[in-house]
Order: structure tokens, then sequence, then C-alpha cells
């Protein structure tokens, strides 16, 4: 008997307009855990996901004014850490 295919989980993508250029920007489970663990729990759905899409954005931006050759495949928690 074989065993069933472990299934991997995708990482959670955010889409991103910056400048024009719309990117794809996944967001590893360790580093969404982070951010919103910092949320305030009394916001409504709408604005915690406008809050992380901003933390995500902002860090994201970062990385490409750093002048980075090559972008991460997908961000982790220590991308988010100042």
């Amino acid at each position: 008997m074989s065993e069933p295919a472990i299934r991997t989980r995708d990482n959670t993508t955010f889409t991103l307009n910056i400048d024009d250029r719309i990117y794809q920007c996944p967001v590893s489970d360790a580093a969404l855990y982070m951010l919103c663990r910092d949320q305030d729990n009394s916001m409504n759905q709408i604005d915690a996901y406008l809050q992380l899409k901003e933390k995500v954005q902002t860090t994201f931006e970062k990385l490409l004014v750093d002048g980075d050759d090559r972008m991460p495949e997908v961000l982790e928690p220590t991308h988010f850490l100042s």
C-alpha cells in the first residue's frame, strides 16, 4: 500500500502595485504569524488585512530600494525585523 503524497501548503501571496508595477509577494506562515500576533483584536477583518498588507508592502519596497539584485522567493520573519 502506497503512502499518500504529502500536500504542502502554499504560502500566502500578496499582490502589490508599486510604481505601476505588479509584484506577487509570498509570505511564509511563520512571518504571517509574527505579523498577525501584534495586531489589535478589536479591528475588523478588512482593517486587519489592510494593515497586514501595508506591513508587507513596506518591507517589500525597502528590499527594492536597498537594491537587492535578487529578491527572496518568500518573505520570512527576518525580513520584517527592523
